[in-house]
């Protein structure tokens, strides 16, 4: 599977999420995941796909840009990550760019690519479904999902082989 065919995959999952959800389903607070919300989760998701949409040189997804209608409007929402997969579409994933990474107190920066942060943004966007997925089963188990959302590659293929 290529880079974009697999961002296409994770993005149409979170979509078909919130296709289903409300925006008070999307906003309830659940104790299960200490009172945040769905939104809170999508949110952090579709700002790391923003923040490397952005950055020019340097990329830093600790600074990304806080953007609470995204985690209150699943219509915003959605409209938001339609802009992101055509721009996703624009790309050079072979595009050197440094990643900058705040570990305590210290910034750490290591070279990458594009297409080496949009693997990473597909793997952080698995592991929140898995949080997602867990809340869709105790508050809301009448929403439909894929059988593999919320499970890793690396997962799905060791099963696989099995």
């Amino acid at each position: 599977m290529q880079i974009k065919e697999s961002i296409h995959q994770t993005l149409n999952q979170l979509e078909n999420i919130l296709y289903q959800l409300n925006d008070e389903e999307y906003t309830k607070t659940v104790d299960l995941i200490n009172k945040q919300t769905i939104g809170k989760h999508v949110r952090h998701i579709v700002e790391f796909f923003q923040c490397l949409l952005q950055a020019e040189k340097i990329v830093c997804f600790d600074s990304r840009k806080r953007e609470l209608k995204i985690e209150t409007s699943t219509e915003y929402t959605l409209d938001t990550i339609a802009k992101i997969k055509v721009e996703i579409e624009q790309l050079d994933f072979d595009q050197p760019i440094v990643l900058e990474q705040l570990i305590g107190d210290d910034v750490l920066e290591v070279n990458s690519t594009i297409g080496r942060e949009l693997v990473y943004c597909i793997d952080h966007s698995i592991h929140h479904f898995a949080i997602i997925k867990m809340v869709l089963k105790a508050d809301f188990p009448y929403i439909n999902f894929d059988k593999d959302f919320g499970i890793a590659y690396s997962t799905l293929n060791f099963t696989k082989q099995k």
